[in-house]
């Protein structure tokens, strides 16, 4: 076995290393946010428990409706930008690693040197430096679909319709809202856990690939 060392080394620990402090976040937030209901919902009953006449206090309740609703809001919200601040430090660590390579080579221009979205420049940017994109990684699969979700998130505030390309993926992994007319994109914990595996396992194939290609370059 081949132990890591120097830029490799680095490359591996530092992602590795952000991305357990990422899940640890994650599994925080959560937990947080159902201590912060459940506190609530404890001071409303001992609030209700003191009204005697059985209607006045179905109306009490009706009254902190809507409270709960955003409430409920509030946990959608905090899920989906848990969600987009993933992508955001897949795509910082997806510069990193170009800028390490084009440090190494000592090239002339950069990835920002490139058009179209971060993850296309960074993809077409390794190539143009001889250092193979893992773009057939089952991971780069689930990433495009993820950038997709992000973009609905950051752009159109979750909604979506039937009609959007990725709706059945969207379906099949549970993270749409109930709603009949309006629906939203509603991520999930297990969701954002299985993103997070699937953006640091793509990384860790990036710092392999551009760790052999120095390696073959190297006289």
């Amino acid at each position: 076995m081949k132990f890591r060392t120097g830029m490799d080394a680095m490359e591996h620990m530092l992602i590795t290393h952000e991305w357990n402090r990422h899940r640890q976040l994650l599994s925080l937030l959560e937990p947080q946010w159902a201590e912060v209901v459940t506190d609530w919902k404890h001071t409303i009953d001992q609030q209700a428990q003191q009204i005697e006449d059985d209607d006045q206090r179905d109306e009490f309740y009706h009254f902190y409706l809507d409270d709960y609703r955003d409430m409920q809001q509030h946990k959608i919200i905090l899920m989906n930008s848990f969600f987009t601040a993933s992508f955001a430090l897949f795509e910082y660590h997806l510069t990193w690693l170009c800028s390490h390579v084009q440090q190494r080579h000592g090239i002339p221009f950069s990835m920002n040197d490139l058009k179209h979205s971060l993850t296309e420049r960074a993809k077409s940017y390794l190539k143009k430096l001889g250092v193979p994109f893992p773009s057939d990684a089952p991971e780069w699969k689930e990433i495009i679909k993820y950038q997709e979700i992000r973009n609905k998130i950051m752009h159109e505030g979750g909604y979506i319709s039937c009609e959007w390309g990725n709706f059945s993926y969207a379906q099949d992994s549970g993270i749409i809202g109930s709603a009949e007319i309006s629906q939203q994109l509603e991520l999930t914990r297990s969701f954002c856990e299985k993103a997070l595996n699937d953006f640091e396992r793509f990384l860790l194939r990036v710092s392999r690939s551009t760790r052999q290609t120095m390696e073959r370059s190297t006289p």
